[in-house]
């Protein structure tokens, strides 16, 4: 009783710890992510709308292709500033100035057409938050097709705004449109005609800077002063243009941004753009050192994990069904998960030709689906194998899941650890931030809704499949084995904090990576220590939520913020979550309620071992029905051996005697292998041993035994068989062969001979036709003369090529041997079949009986 208390003490202390969690999360992780110096003022529809307009501002045409729009950032800057200042002082500058303030994120819009699967760019354009321009790019075949030329810009840039007819406005633009595009060679008169008409004094330069401040000034970076540096004209073989460069003389955390303009003669924007990354460098991340490691220790895994599937395969200890239903699940999340990036990096509609590349397509999802289905299938036996094995209690609620019996207190008890977990885990590493004042976040935060057509479903297939393929690694694979090799859970929180520190799979980039890897790897301990308390679908969920707390949270950091819906979804995600788990606890089946799960495969070992119990058991009994040493038998001496092909044999050879002067040997072969024919053996067995004494003939003998075959047997059983009444007075040997292998009789002479006389087995036929084809022999035996009598696996056995060991071998042996007593030809014989077969397999059971007299 007091085990319960204490643990529902516990469970009550998560929950605690997990509401608190979830408040530190969200009320610290701003002051760390660099995310939340952007505000957003409109949604990407009225991003690009502002783009159209900018676009025909400039004097180009509409193209009307398709457009997109996505929030970026200059990554590489970002994580320099903060590399350099401190990640606390960098949110701090950027959150004081609104006026002047480095765009370091932005809108990036492209209006684009598909081509066999390649995007051709018409126009690329960037704009601050608030929509003004940051910098501006065209197509070199738009401005081939278009011939553009912008009347206001020649205005104010050539004429300073002057008054002129419109007759001289255009006969001035032709001009300038000729030479623009290469339609006249006569440079001279254009530089004739601005001299006409410019006031004296001024150069081409100066028309140029003219019209290029004026560009300038009506962009973003109209706030920042910038001083002249150098004009340069160019061609590129179609049309003619200068390019102009600007440096800033204002500069913001030693960043100087330098702007290079490029401009047509006739007054048009060809380019706009601004560098404000001279001199900075990224941190050694020890990002190529790293991704080699993890490649040499993914192989590494790879094989070992292949290989303990294939042994643990052939022991017939993996249950498949639910490694089945993962793989099917994982193989249709990954070609999904792949055609939402598809989808929406080609913003597929339903014209003819994108709809066949996206049928081409599809066969590469097909591969990586099958791909990872195959992967989650092996990891997910392997990872039930082994944890069933070393700890079978951390497969509890799972196996449950898996059972349909959804409905209990466990379950909901596991998923409301779980949703407590993951915010611990939320709130830990926020507040972990704080002791890591040299850790920040990476810039490269970009915003989901950009990458997938439906961001909510693609944010909860990677964070599932990821935090599924953790727990099932790290833990019940790798943890399990862990523990089973040392005996020490503690073990377990170690390795998880450095495979997590090591591999970081957190959705949340951050740099140095020495610093990054403590965080991780405190993380990664703390998740060890849930595992250790709880079960496996507890840890699994509890990951699943942890991960969507840090990649859903740009749905919150940012006003306006693209992903704003991947959070909602989350947070309804939680609320259902908790709704289910506070259902299941209330209505819920006890724990003692529920049945015990026992996976097939092990009620198979279990039946597999019952049977082979059984089976060592029955050949026990079977060798005690077997003479364990042949009888003194008077002026005889006699050897037999056999050796069961399976666990229990069909073979029999007996000894019996009968009285001073009589015994009878028995050696016979019943139809079949295995239990069957041990069982028919048996029976033979009892029956000559209750009759033997009673009939001394052996022909009027296996006709009884015959009879009582035929009533009891099954169709289609029968058993060879000798029999025979050795007579010591008389020194003859009395026999009948029923079906059997013929004897071999050697004299003392060395002459060999097979005795077959005619018979057929018992259980072939009825009482009348066996009496009338049985014959019955009898041969004398002189001093020396030898008997040997055998079952066909001895003449049958095969070596490793498939030949038989024949008669022709065993006759030959007896001919050349010269054996001392019937103990040592049985040895000789039998050596020479083992000798024969070597490495092959046994498949009939071998017996042989030798009498010398």
């Amino acid at each position: 009783m007091f085990s319960i208390y204490d643990q529902r003490f516990r469970d009550i202390l998560l929950l605690m710890l997990g509401f608190f969690g979830a408040i530190w999360f969200f009320y610290d992780l701003k002051n760390h992510h660099p995310l939340d110096t952007l505000e957003l003022y409109h949604s990407s529809d009225e991003v690009i709308e502002k783009a159209d307009s900018i676009f025909l501002s400039l004097q180009y045409q509409p193209v009307n292709l398709k457009k997109r729009a996505r929030v970026s950032s200059k990554s590489d800057l970002i994580d320099h500033l903060q590399h350099t200042y401190g990640r606390s002082e960098f949110l701090t500058s950027h959150k004081s100035s609104e006026e002047q303030r480095l765009p370091l994120f932005h809108w990036a819009i492209d209006e684009f057409s598909v081509t066999e699967g390649e995007i051709e760019n018409a126009f690329t354009m960037s704009l601050s938050k608030k929509g003004e321009l940051i910098s501006f790019t065209v197509s070199d075949e738009l401005i081939e097709n278009q011939t553009p030329f912008n009347r206001g810009m020649v205005r104010f840039g050539f004429f300073k705004g002057r008054e002129l007819t419109k007759a001289m406005e255009d006969s001035i633009i032709t001009e300038l449109v000729n030479f623009q595009h290469f339609r006249t060679d006569e440079a001279s008169a254009f530089e004739g005609l601005l001299k006409r008409l410019a006031n004296e004094g001024e150069t081409m330069n100066d028309f140029l800077w003219r019209a290029l401040e004026q560009y300038v000034s009506n962009t973003y970076w109209g706030r920042f002063s910038f001083s002249r540096d150098s004009v340069l004209y160019n061609d590129n073989g179609s049309y003619r243009y200068a390019t102009a460069f600007m440096t800033s003389r204002d500069t913001l955390m030693g960043v100087v941004p330098k702007i290079e303009v490029q401009i047509l003669p006739a007054g048009v924007l060809k380019s706009f753009s601004v560098d404000m990354e001279e001199g900075v460098k990224r941190p050694n991340t020890f990002s190529s050192t790293k991704s080699n490691i993890h490649f040499g220790l993914a192989l590494f895994f790879t094989v070992w994990l292949l290989v303990s599937f294939y042994l643990r395969i052939k022991a017939r200890a993996v249950d498949t069904r639910p490694a089945l239903v993962v793989a099917i699940i994982t193989g249709f999340l990954i070609p999904l998960f792949m055609l939402l990036a598809y989808i929406k990096e080609f913003a597929i509609g339903f014209e003819t030709e994108q709809i066949s590349q996206l049928i081409n397509q599809m066969f590469v999802f097909g591969v990586g689906g099958a791909l990872t289905a195959t992967c989650f299938f092996v990891i997910t036996a392997v990872s039930d194998s082994v944890t069933r094995q070393y700890w079978p209690e951390k497969l509890s609620t799972w196996d449950l899941v898996r059972r349909g019996m959804f409905k209990n207190k466990p379950i909901g008890w596991a998923i409301a650890r779980s949703i407590s977990i993951g915010a611990v885990l939320a709130g830990s590493f926020v507040f972990f931030l704080n002791f890591f004042p040299e850790l920040y976040i990476r810039g490269n935060v970009g915003f989901q809704e950009g990458n997938y057509a439906l961001p909510t479903m693609a944010n909860i297939i990677v964070t599932l499949l990821l935090g599924l393929a953790v727990v099932l690694i790290f833990f019940m694979i790798l943890g399990n084995q862990v523990y089973a090799m040392t005996s020490k859970k503690w073990a377990i929180p170690l390795l998880s904090g450095f495979l997590l520190g090591f591999i970081d799979p957190i959705p949340v980039s951050m740099d140095p990576y020495q610093v990054e890897f403590f965080l991780n790897f405190t993380l990664g301990f703390l998740v060890g220590v849930f595992y250790i308390n709880f079960d496996f679908l507890t840890t699994a969920l509890g990951f699943f939520i942890f991960l969507n707390f840090l990649s859903t949270s740009n749905g919150w950091l940012v006003s306006g913020s693209p992903d704003a819906g991947i959070f909602y979804g989350f947070i309804i995600t939680l609320g259902v979550l908790s709704v289910v788990a506070l259902y299941f606890l209330l209505v819920g089946d006890e724990q003692d309620q529920l049945p015990e799960y026992v996976p097939e495969y092990i009620e198979d070992l279990a039946k597999e071992q019952r049977v082979k119990q059984e089976l060592d058991i029955a050949r026990v009994v079977q060798r005690t029905f077997l003479p364990n040493t042949t009888p003194d038998l008077s002026d005889f001496d006699s050897a037999a051996v056999c050796y069961p092909a399976q666990e229990t044999g069909g073979d029999y050879y007996d000894i019996i005697c009968i009285d001073d002067n009589h015994a009878a040997i028995a050696i016979g072969d019943v139809s079949g292998k295995g239990i069957k024919a041990a069982f028919y053996m048996t029976f033979a067995k009892g029956v000559i041993h209750s009759l033997c004494s009673i009939f001394p003939s052996p022909k009027s003998m296996l006709f009884r035994v015959n009879k009582l075959f035929n009533q009891h047997a099954t169709r289609g059983t029968f058993i060879s068989m000798i029999y025979g009444v050795l007579d010591f007075n008389k020194r003859t040997f009395t026999y009948i062969r029923a079906g059997h292998n013929p004897l071999l009789y050697k004299k003392a002479n060395g002459e060999v001979s097979w005795l077959q006389p005619k018979g057929v087995a018992i259980g072939m036929v009825k009482d009348e036709v066996f009496n009338k084809v049985m014959d019955e022999e009898t041969i004398e035996l002189a001093k020396g003369d030898t008997l040997i009598l055998y079952t066909d696996g001895i003449t049958e056995a095969q070596n490793e090529s498939e030949q038989f060991y024949g008669e022709d071998r065993l006759l030959n042996l007896l001919k050349r041997e010269n054996a001392g007593s019937a103990a040592e030809l049985r040895k000789l014989i039998i050596e020479d079949v083992r000798t024969f077969i070597g490495n092959a397999r046994q498949y009939d059971d071998m017996t042989l009986v030798v009498l010398r007299a």
